[in-house]
C-alpha cells in the first residue's frame, strides 16, 4: 500500500495553477513526462519540473500518489470515495512466505461501519489515504516484439483482420499480463500464437487487471467500463455510471462464453450508500440483471452481509455471489440466476472456488487473519453444505488449497511446515472427492498437461521450487508467482515468457 511520508501531510484544499492542473489531469492518464512535454508543448525538462514539483509539494513520493490525490479531489464526494474504497478495506492482507512462493491470504478488519458513520464531505480531513485507485487510459500503440524487446520504444500496432483477429496468426492465442511496477499503474498484456509458438507484441492497459471476453478486453474505471480490441485500440463505452454512483475497483467478472459482465457500483441513497450488482451484455451494454442491497446492512434476505458479485459458473448460467461482512467472520455463498432470482447457499466461508462453482476449499478465517496454523480445510458443498475434512495430521501445518481440477472432481493442496518466522512447502497433495484418496500429488504441470492438453499452461521457477498462486479474499486466482526472480510461463513444452507473477487472461480462438 502507498503511503504519504512520515511527518508529512498534504491539504486538501490547496490552489493549482491551470498549468499544474494539467499535469495533474495527465498523471492520472498514466502519461510518461515525455507524453506529458508533446501534449502540452513544454520541453522534457519542464514536464519533469512540473512533475517534481507536485510531487515535493503533496508530500508524496511517487507520480501515482500524486494521480491519486488528484482524483480524490475530482470525485463526486470525498466520503463517497471512501466508502467505496470499504469495500476492500476489510482485506487486512497478510502475506505468508510458502515454499517457493508467496500466497496472499485475506484477514477482515471492521471499519466500513466507520466510514460510512463519519459523514460530511471529507473536504477538511488533514492526511488523506493515497491508497492507488487505478485508473484506465487509452492504451498506448502496439508494440510488435519479442519479450526481450518489450522495453522497446519503436511502437507498431497489431493489425487486425475483418474479423478481430491477429492478421496472419495460426492461433490459438495465449493472452497473459504482466502486472504494474515501477512504471506506473498499466497492466503490459502480451499476445503468443501457440500455433506459430511466436510473440505478435505487447500493449498496456491501465485501470484494474483487464478481463479477456472473446476477442475484447474489458477494462473496468471508476466511470464506465471500456471495451478494447486485441490490438489495443478502444472500441465502445459498454456502460458508465450515473450521478453520484461509481463502479468498485475489484476485477468486473467476465462469464466464460464473453456474453456477461458482471460489476459492482456503490451508489448514494440520501444518507446512506447501496452495493448494487449489475449483469450487462457486453455486445449492446444492456442490463440484465440488477440486484441492489444497503450497504450497512448485515443480513440481507437470507445473506450474512451485503452480496457481491465473484465468478461465474463454467456454462455461464449463474453468478456466484458473496456475503460481503464487516468482521472477520466470512459471509454467505450464494449464486445469482440469469432469470434475476438471488439464491443464498447458507454456506459460509472464505475459500478457493472450483470451477464449476459447486463446492468451496474453505479456510479457517481465524487462521488467516494471523497467518496460520491451519491443519485443515473443509471441502463444502454449496447446494447442500456437506463438507468433507482434510486434516494435515500435526496441528503445526498450514494447508492451503492451491488448484482444482477443471471438473472440481479433485483438489491439489500445499502442505506447509513452520521455516523460523515463516512457511517452507513441505509437499503438494492431491484429494480425489470421489474416491477420498489423499496422496502425494504429481508434478503440477504435468497434471495440468493431462487436463488440458495442448491449452495447459505450466509455470516454473528458477530455483525448481513450486510456483504459488495469489488467492484473492475470494479464493480466486489473480497471479502466478515465485518467491526468487521471475516465473517462466510454459505451453506446449515451450518456454514462452519470464514475467513476475503473470496473469493469465485466457486464450483467443480462430474462428471457423
Amino acid at each position: 500500500m502507498s503511503r504519504v511520508k512520515e511527518g508529512r501531510h498534504y491539504q486538501r484544499r490547496q490552489e493549482w495553477s491551470e498549468r499544474q492542473e494539467q499535469v495533474f489531469d495527465l498523471l492520472v492518464k498514466n502519461y510518461t513526462n515525455r507524453e506529458i512535454a508533446e501534449t502540452l508543448g513544454i520541453s522534457l525538462d519542464g514536464a519533469k519540473y512540473h512533475v517534481s514539483e507536485l510531487i515535493t509539494r503533496l508530500g508524496v513520493e511517487t507520480r501515482e500518489q500524486a494521480a491519486d490525490y488528484w482524483r480524490q479531489q475530482k470525485s463526486i464526494r470525498a466520503r463517497f470515495r471512501s466508502a467505496a474504497r470499504a469495500l476492500s478495506a476489510p482485506l487486512a492482507l497478510r502475506w505468508v512466505a510458502a515454499a517457493g512462493g508467496a500466497v496472499l491470504l485475506a484477514g477482515i478488519v471492521a471499519v466500513i461501519a466507520v466510514l460510512l458513520l463519519q459523514g460530511g464531505d471529507g473536504q477538511d480531513a488533514a492526511a488523506p489515504d493515497v491508497t492507488p485507485t487505478p485508473v484506465a487510459t487509452e492504451p498506448a500503440d502496439t508494440v510488435t516484439a519479442t519479450p526481450d524487446d518489450r522495453d522497446g520504444d519503436e511502437p507498431a500496432r497489431i493489425e487486425l483482420d475483418d474479423d478481430g483477429f491477429p492478421l496472419g496468426a495460426a492461433g490459438p492465442i495465449l493472452v497473459y499480463a504482466e502486472p504494474p511496477d515501477e512504471r506506473g499503474s498499466a497492466y503490459r498484456v502480451f499476445l503468443y500464437d501457440a500455433g506459430r509458438h511466436e510473440h505478435l507484441g505487447w500493449l498496456e492497459l491501465g485501470g484494474v487487471p483487464p478481463q479477456l471476453a472473446g476477442k475484447e478486453y474489458v477494462v473496468l474505471t471508476e466511470d464506465e467500463l471500456v471495451a478494447y480490441q486485441l490490438d489495443g485500440s478502444r472500441s465502445r463505452t459498454v456502460a458508465s455510471t450515473e450521478e453520484d454512483s461509481l463502479f468498485y475497483g475489484m476485477s468486473p467478472a467476465v462469464s466464460p462464453d464473453g456474453r456477461f459482465v458482471a460489476v459492482l457500483i456503490i451508489a448514494e441513497d440520501g444518507p446512506d450508500f447501496l452495493a448494487i450488482t449489475r449483469v450487462i451484455e457486453i455486445e449492446t451494454g444492456q442490463t440484465v440483471i440488477e440486484v441492489t442491497s444497503p450497504l450497512q446492512s448485515r443480513e440481507n434476505e437470507g445473506w450474512f452481509g451485503w452480496p457481491m458479485p465473484c465468478c461465474w459458473s463454467a456454462d455461464s448460467s449463474v453468478l456466484l455471489m458473496r456475503g460481503n461482512t464487516e468482521s472477520e467472520a466470512p459471509g454467505t455463498l450464494g449464486y445469482l440466476a440469469l432469470d434475476g432470482e438471488l439464491h443464498a447457499s447458507g454456506v459460509h466461508a472464505f475459500g478457493l472456488i472450483d470451477p464449476t462453482r459447486e463446492r468451496v476449499a474453505a479456510m479457517d478465517p481465524g487462521a488467516m487473519m494471523i497467518g496460520g496454523p491451519m491443519p485443515e480445510l473443509r471441502i463444502v458443498e454449496l447446494d447442500d453444505g456437506s463438507e468433507q475434512v482434510v486434516h494435515a495430521g500435526e496441528e503445526e501445518l498450514l494447508l492451503l488449497p492451491y488448484e482444482w481440477s477443471p471438473d472440481g472432481s479433485a483438489l491439489l493442496y500445499r502442505v506447509n511446515e513452520p521455516d523460523g518466522d515463516d512457511w517452507r512447502l513441505r509437499e503438494v497433495r492431491m484429494l480425489d472427492l470421489a474416491t477420498g484418496e489423499d496422496s502425494l500429488a504429481p508434478p503440477v504441470n504435468d497434471l495440468r498437461a493431462e487436463w488440458y492438453g495442448d491449452r495447459a499452461i505450466g509455470f516454473v521457477c528458477d530455483d525448481g521450487s513450486e510456483p504459488t498462486g495469489m488467492l484473492d479474499w475470494f479464493g480466486t486466482r489473480t497471479g502466478v508467482g515465485c518467491a526468487e526472480g521471475d516465473t517462466t510461463v510454459v505451453v506446449d513444452g515451450v518456454e514462452v515468457d519470464q514475467v513476475p507473477h503473470p496473469t493469465i487472461l485466457g486464450w483467443v480462438e480462430r474462428e471457423d
